[in-house]
């Protein structure tokens, strides 16, 4: 098992959503389908407050964050796109300890057109993949029971 799989697998286990969580790899998107980058907010913002409108009972607090996320040094607020730069997916990695390589993932949202496709493990296992390359790195992640699959 990969690295990005055994980090996948331990933030499902942390945020109590593995019963819920199916993962068809055969039926993973290439990357012809769609690319990360990073989250733009003159040109992502609207499509981000759109994602996020049924979150949280329209409370969700990622809109609001999302300029801070991406004027940090210590956060990587990224966006799945697909072949038209349409944003699918966002998650944000912040620097949890910069002195012990631990990470907080937090803000994964994904369209609800798009649910259920695997785009959020695409775009996880791209930020692992970029910004864990020491086995004593550690990722964390929590969220509510009641949160759905995304």
């Amino acid at each position: 098992m990969s690295k990005e799989m055994r980090i996948c697998l331990i933030l499902i286990l942390l945020t109590g959503i593995i019963s819920s969580m199916v993962f068809v790899v055969d039926s993973m998107k290439t990357i012809a389908d769609f690319q990360i980058r990073k989250f733009n907010m003159a040109k992502d913002q609207n499509t981000l407050e759109h994602i996020c409108k049924n979150i949280y009972g329209g409370n969700d607090y990622l809109p609001r964050m999302s300029s801070k996320y991406t004027s940090t040094k210590f956060c990587q607020f990224m966006a799945l796109v697909d072949k038209n730069d349409a944003v699918m997916a966002v998650a944000n990695l912040r620097v949890f300890n910069e002195d012990q390589n631990i990470f907080w993932l937090e803000g994964v949202r994904v369209s609800e057109e798009q649910r259920n496709k695997g785009y959020a493990y695409e775009l996880i296992r791209s930020m692992i993949r970029n910004n864990c390359n020491d086995d004593s790195q550690v990722i964390l992640s929590c969220t509510t029971q009641s949160n759905i699959v995304m």
